[in-house]
């Protein structure tokens, strides 16, 4: 079973799992407030346990965890974000539970995820850029047509105009791209 952790200012809550039984793995070390997957974010480093080391470890996890059929514990840290801090668990209901090569695989495989997800985010906020960049250069272009028609008008300086625009768009509560293009359509509705 595998699940991804994720720690927010409102607690430890499950991104994503393979099914219910991992999801309930999860929620006996939120409830408990300890456990593989918690101690992995918290450390920066990958935490392996199998079920008779959790009463010594995690006492308050071995009460919750008891009659989930989870016979070993391997969770990871994934840093892949620092406002977000998460990790990948994987449970077991093998008797050996999870083994040492379990353990290397593991930590070859979050590095690749952690690099994809650092790629993914990066790739994103480029998008999300890009579409601000263009709405502001079409709020540039309203602006500065609503501006040049007022230093026509009035006979002021480009400086002198915009500030204008601006001191009306303050005095209206109205954002300035939006008072241009009201400016704007007003002013063509009226021929």
């Amino acid at each position: 079973m595998v699940s991804v952790t994720l720690l927010s200012d409102d607690g430890p809550v499950t991104g994503a799992t393979t099914g219910r039984e991992a999801s309930e793995v999860d929620v006996a070390q939120y409830r408990a407030g300890e456990g593989p997957c918690l101690e992995a974010v918290r450390i920066g480093e990958v935490v392996r346990a199998v079920a008779a080391e959790l009463p010594d470890r995690w006492p308050a996890f071995a009460e919750q965890a008891e009659g989930l059929g989870v016979a070993g514990y391997l969770s990871a840290p994934l840093c892949f974000d620092e406002d977000t801090p998460a990790s990948l668990n994987l449970y077991s209901g093998h008797a050996d539970g999870l083994r040492a090569l379990d353990v290397a695989l593991l930590e070859l495989y979050t590095t690749a995820v952690e690099a994809a997800l650092r790629n993914a985010r990066r790739y994103l906020r480029a998008r999300e850029q890009a579409a601000q960049l263009r709405q502001a250069l079409a709020s540039r272009a309203v602006i500065d047509q609503a501006k040049g028609i007022v230093m026509a008008v009035h006979r002021v300086s480009a400086d002198e105009a915009f500030a204008m625009l601006a001191a009306r768009s303050q005095r209206e509560n109205v954002k300035l791209r939006d008072l241009a293009e009201r400016f704007l359509e007003d002013l063509l509705a009226a021929d």
